[in-house]
């Protein structure tokens, strides 16, 4: 209901209150965030804060949608500018990825990401910060994995991203680093013969 309520706003109000919030969330970690800084900052009433929102986190949502809401590109594409490319089209997406979220590297903002995410696990979500593969890549790396369980390797796939993006949530660094990272233990999960075996032991080490 509050969410309907902000969105049927003007879109300057809507735009005042986005960059109060995202001047908030840089400050401080979520967990200290104020209200009363983003309705000071925004111009508005402190009532109608809950008239908009339901708590601090689905403003949290909101905000990230309209700064991510358009930058994801599905696997699927990637692959088409690639040549069909299994591994560089994920290393291009993930390289895509860190850097729209370094765009907004301010302080604590990076990692308040993280810190909404985990704790409020049923929020939604942009899809630049999901390691889910469309469904249309899915059926190409079925066809070019050469494995005898390629869904599997394709959950693994997308639990490797999760866990390299989350861990650069948790403690951003260098994105060059990062990719370096994820791109290391790509290689190495895909020139896995023994993968099944070894798979716990690849993704144990990330974080």
């Amino acid at each position: 209901m509050g969410f309907m309520t902000f969105k049927n706003l003007s879109k300057e109000k809507q735009e005042r209150i986005l960059e109060a919030a995202q001047k908030e969330f840089s400050r401080v970690p979520f967990s200290q965030t104020l209200i009363s800084n983003i309705v000071r900052d925004a111009k508005i009433p402190r009532g109608s804060f809950y008239q908009y929102f339901d708590d601090p986190a689905q403003l949290f949502s909101i905000l990230l949608f309209h700064l991510y809401g358009k930058e994801a590109k599905p696997l699927s594409v990637y692959l088409e500018r690639h040549a069909f490319d299994l591994l560089s089209s994920l290393k291009a997406k993930f390289a895509d990825t860190l850097g729209k979220i370094q765009e907004q590297n301010r302080d604590f903002f990076i990692t308040n990401i993280l810190a909404v995410m985990v704790k409020n696990p049923g929020l939604a979500m942009p899809p630049l910060l999901s390691s889910k593969i469309d469904p249309e890549a899915r059926v190409i790396m079925t066809k070019q994995i050469k494995n005898e369980k390629p869904q599997e390797m394709i959950a693994l796939t997308e639990k490797l991203t999760s866990l390299c993006l989350f861990g650069y949530l948790a403690s951003p660094m260098d994105p060059a680093s990062a990719k370096n990272e994820y791109n290391r233990y790509l290689d190495l999960m895909y020139a896995t013969s023994d993968l099944p075996r070894r798979k716990n032991e690849i993704t144990a080490n990330i974080i």
